[in-house]
């Protein structure tokens, strides 16, 4: 059985933002790390799947905060993926805080993409343990929201170019990056005033090293929409940041 990968760890610096909590980017990267550490032990990490010529991919995440860990907070961080359909795949995440309590639950939908054609593949037709028995909880039973919003000029935030920082072992800007992008189209006292409790993102397109991204935002009472553009003005990322 493919049981829950658990590991306890120190909020430090590189896990907190300005507001000493660790917010959406710091967690995005914490469950990125901990989901390549449990797929190793699963023969299903990024060598694995380079084997049978696929690499892995996050079409949609979503974090809700009961609240943010803080700075030096000792944490403990479990992660187990569920059963896959054909195509997707969603792994859970949780995050317990210093008082034994859930501070953060998260998941993603996760899918297998061809490295030759960039088309997704059946789990079926990779290396992937189907055989192996899946832990079946769930952190939510609805996990994604609907959400669409239209995104004109006076939305826009700022352009980035993507540099080799920015890309990952697959060859393209890596998940968490468009998430840094996003917030970042606030300021860091947004943070410090706002507690954050849910936070969506869809991705659809990919980019790479060289080309500029534009990020807008558009705001609706406690409800934030964002959205990353390509040069051609195809809108690649999308999500919905939630304040209490």
């Amino acid at each position: 059985m493919i049981t829950p990968y658990e590991k306890q760890l120190t909020v430090l610096l590189c896990r907190s933002n300005a507001a000493k909590k660790m917010g959406p980017v710091e967690a995005f990267g914490l469950f990125q790390d901990i989901a390549t550490e449990h797929s190793r032990f699963m023969n299903a990490d990024y060598d694995s799947m380079m084997s049978c010529n696929a690499f892995w991919a996050i079409t949609k995440t979503r974090i809700h905060f009961n609240r943010e860990p803080e700075f030096f907070e000792n944490i403990t961080v479990k992660s187990w993926p569920n059963a896959p359909t054909s195509f997707t795949g969603n792994r859970n995440y949780i995050i317990i805080g210093e008082d034994g309590q859930p501070a953060v639950t998260a998941v993603a939908e996760w899918v297998l993409m061809d490295t030759t054609t960039r088309r997704l593949r059946r789990f079926n037709s990779t290396c992937y343990p189907l055989d192996a028995e899946h832990c079946p909880e769930k952190l939510f039973e609805a996990p994604y929201r609907r959400f669409q919003c239209e995104f004109g000029e006076d939305d826009f935030a700022y352009s980035h170019i993507i540099r080799a920082s920015d890309t990952d072992i697959a060859g393209h800007t890596n998940n968490t990056v468009y998430c840094r992008l996003m917030l970042d189209a606030f300021p860091a006292s947004f943070f410090r005033k706002n507690a954050i409790r849910d936070f969506e993102v869809r991705y659809a397109i990919e980019s790479r090293e060289g080309e500029t991204l534009s990020i807008y935002r558009k705001t609706e009472g406690n409800i934030h929409y964002l959205a990353v553009k390509n040069s051609e003005g195809k809108v690649m990322v999308t999500a919905l940041l939630e304040t209490a």
